[in-house]
């Protein structure tokens, strides 16, 4: 049994890891050509409102016939590998949930952008993954463990949690020079080190 847990996760992690070098290069070329802050602040405010208007970011998906059509393949797709309770199916089932609408990896995927360069994105967003590896094989191991009332909780918790990150991107591409908080950016590319004589 968790051996078919650590499979199927290691699916998602690779999928996620995936998705952080993409955006990760997005980031590092909008880092490159000096545009890091207002990346910061727009994806503070975009957090912000996805968390204030979660419905309407949903309808995104919904109103979109590319995006549709794709997620209607992918769960297809996963229900075909349901069927089948190998290790190789399990596999696919993670890397291809990985790819599923879900508001916590939004929120991951523009913390990915926000980096400097595909390596980064991809440590960011495998990181993530790890990082929900302990609460899916808590999940798996007692499934009575997690109720409705502590995940109705926790559903009520996220939006809070999410304003608060989107302000904290926010505060990070002002530039107010508070450490941890408010760093001073580079404005030129960060890769590069400046020597003086």
């Amino acid at each position: 049994m968790l051996g078919g847990v650590f499979t199927y996760n290691f699916g998602r992690v690779i999928t996620y890891s995936l998705i952080g070098v993409a955006f990760g290069f997005i980031g590092g070329k909008i880092a490159f050509f000096g545009y890091q802050q207002i990346l910061s602040i727009a994806l503070g405010v975009l957090i912000i409102l996805s968390a204030i208007l979660p419905y309407s970011f949903e309808r995104l998906f919904e109103i979109t016939p590319a995006i549709s059509s794709l997620l209607a393949q992918l769960k297809a797709g996963l229900g075909s590998q349901l069927k089948n309770g190998s290790f190789s199916s399990l596999l696919t089932i993670g890397l291809l949930n990985g790819f599923l609408p879900c508001g916590l990896v939004y929120f991951a995927v523009m913390g990915a952008t926000s980096q400097y360069g595909i390596v980064e994105g991809a440590l960011y967003m495998a990181i993530f993954g790890l990082g929900t590896l302990p609460a899916m094989l808590l999940v798996a191991i007692s499934p009575t463990f997690i109720t409705v009332r502590m995940r109705n909780k926790v559903k009520k918790a996220l939006p809070y949690l999410a304003i608060l990150i989107g302000i904290i991107f926010i505060l990070r591409g002002l530039n107010l020079g508070i450490p941890y908080v408010s760093p001073e950016f580079n404005q030129k590319n960060p890769d590069v080190v400046e020597c003086h004589e």
